[in-house]
């Protein structure tokens, strides 16, 4: 093969940060993406490019070129100097913040040397590297260490649970998303492991039972459902045995919505329901009780039917058509039960086999 054919070959190298693996690319669209690889491969960081030379490559719609560059603006990957644009050094950026974070808010002090604060660190970073990231943990990573132990004043053990908590839910590659969860917990004061064992273990009860009820009622939670599963937990701790009896005892509605579980597990609550077995005990007596009340209302007169000529009816009127009367000394007013059709009586043994 002739050395001019070798050089058409595309089998040049682009230099990604690895920095940008770490901390961008996992929020990007497809689009964005894309684009910012491509930029790379064609000019290098700390060049510029035009509109004229996104819309040449052809990527996508040329309709959608200022909402992908706006995009890569946003996330800080890239300028914009006058009319043209440029890839932003993001190696230079953040030595540049770690810089201004460290001279800010005092993490090292050079006059002091290496202190046990700083061995601490060193051992706790190494211990996470090794165990979250075979040993090559990214540069962003030990960053989020050093703002955990030194700006949210997080426990050293709380720092190390929240790569577990990054593990368990996968997140543990993406910078910005490990970065939201530690000020969220710095939010809620979860700065020692009791306060934050207390919310992991609740957190780990709300996956539980959100998985149980979006198997039950065959769809994906909301906000809205997560919000009534929290409350099933502080108010009631219910557990999944408990949230698929509530479930199983409204099935006679057909579409089961979760204030209709919220309702089952209120009046267990307030007739001190606390486990399965009471619950089962509860709704029988429920059942029972239905059942002696509707005994108790037909035995206080039945109903018979007349004709539609009986009824005072005349001609196609009257033909065929019945109407319910009272067959009582006194004509009664009826409740919901009257209303009820045989099935649903029957699932709350409200009505005997031989009636």
């Amino acid at each position: 093969m002739s050395q001019d054919l070798k050089n058409r070959l595309l089998l040049s190298d682009t230099g990604i940060p690895d920095i940008f693996v770490a901390k961008y690319a996992q929020s990007l669209s497809r689009d964005a993406l894309l684009l910012y690889l491509w930029l790379m491969m064609k000019c290098g960081s700390g060049a510029s490019f035009s509109e004229k030379d996104v819309k040449a490559l052809n990527i996508f719609p040329v309709s959608d070129t200022d909402k992908v560059l706006a995009e890569l603006m946003s996330a800080g990957l890239i300028g914009r100097q006058d009319k043209d644009f440029t890839i932003t050094d993001l190696k230079l950026v953040e030595v540049d913040e770690y810089t201004a974070d460290v001279l800010a808010k005092g993490y090292i002090n050079k006059d002091k040397g290496v202190g046990s604060d700083d061995k601490t660190r060193e051992i706790l970073s190494n211990s996470i590297s090794g165990t979250f990231y075979q040993g090559y943990m990214p540069y962003v990573f030990y960053r989020l260490v050093d703002k955990c132990l030194y700006e949210y004043n997080f426990e050293s053990q709380v720092v190390y649970k929240l790569f577990e908590y990054g593990k368990d839910n996968r997140i543990d590659r993406d910078y910005l998303a490990m970065e939201k969860v530690a000020k969220d917990w710095s939010d809620k004061g979860y700065l020692t492991c009791d306060r934050l064992d207390s919310f992991l273990e609740r957190s780990s009860r709300v996956n539980k039972l959100k998985k149980v009820l979006g198997s039950l009622m065959r769809r994906r939670m909301n906000e809205n459902d997560i919000t009534h599963i929290n409350k099933w937990i502080m108010a009631y701790d219910t557990d999944e045995a408990m949230l698929r009896y509530a479930f199983q005892v409204n099935e006679y509605k057909g579409d089961i919505k979760t204030t209709d579980i919220e309702t089952t597990l209120s009046a267990w609550y307030e007739a001190g329901v606390t486990n399965i077995e009471q619950a089962a005990v509860y709704e029988e007596e429920r059942h029972k009780e239905n059942k002696n009340k509707y005994a108790r209302k037909k035995g206080r007169g039945g109903t018979s039917w007349k004709t539609g000529a009986e009824a005072g009816l005349t001609g196609e009127e009257g033909a065929g058509i019945k109407k319910a009367a009272p067959s009582g000394p006194e004509e009664k007013s009826g409740t919901a039960e009257d209303d009820l059709p045989d099935d649903i009586l029957d699932l709350f043994g409200a009505r005997d086999d031989n009636d």
